[in-house]
């Protein structure tokens, strides 16, 4: 008789664990539902708001690698402090983030600055990696350092720069139109992705 009420203790504790796992499991979802929102809050410029609910997430998990690259993001955008930037896309990826930069991606061949033809999107360095994730086209890519050929400033508009593989080069514009993000964005390739 013994042996039954054992196991029936046993297999409540298995249930009340296998909440507490799936109960954790949605927390850590909603942390990372919490980072994405971040993300969509800095895209519409709500910039206050994102770091708000980027630093929630970072309260409960301090190293979280998307919170890190979205807040990052953020207090960039809000104060085009681009040397402190660099030192939060920096700390974002020593704890397995990145940097993402709102880009837009021109779709013509560039002769200056000006781009007519073009779609918008988010721009991901990672370690070893960069994406770019369109808004609203089918330009998207993921790329390792190998099968990039060059990434560079343009020579005659300084406020874009290309990427160049396969045979193609995409030229973008970071959403501050300042060479100054140009260039945190060729540093922190270097640094990280190459």
């Amino acid at each position: 008789m013994a042996r039954p009420v054992l196991s029936l203790i046993t297999i409540c504790l298995l249930i009340t664990s296998n909440r507490s796992i799936v109960g954790r499991l949605h927390y850590y979802q909603k942390l990372k539902d919490d980072a994405a929102i971040g993300l969509s809050l800095v895209r519409q410029q709500h910039y206050d708001n994102a770091i708000e609910k980027l630093q929630e997430v970072l309260e409960v998990k301090p190293n979280d690698p998307d919170a890190l690259t979205y807040l990052a993001t953020a207090k960039l955008y809000k104060s085009r402090n681009f040397i402190e930037a660099e030192k939060s896309f920096e700390e974002a990826f020593r704890a397995g983030g990145g940097a993402a930069f709102w880009v837009n991606h021109s779709h013509e061949k560039l002769a200056n600055s000006e781009m007519a033809d073009y779609c918008h999107g988010w721009l991901h360095l990672r370690k070893n990696k960069i994406e770019f994730v369109p808004e609203n086209s089918d330009h998207s890519f993921s790329l390792g350092p190998n099968e990039i050929t060059e990434v560079k400033q343009n020579r005659l508009a300084k406020s874009l720069f290309h990427l160049q593989y396969d045979k193609k080069t995409l030229n973008f514009k970071p959403r501050t139109g300042d060479e100054s993000e140009v260039l945190l964005i060729l540093i922190l390739y270097k640094k990280f992705v190459q």
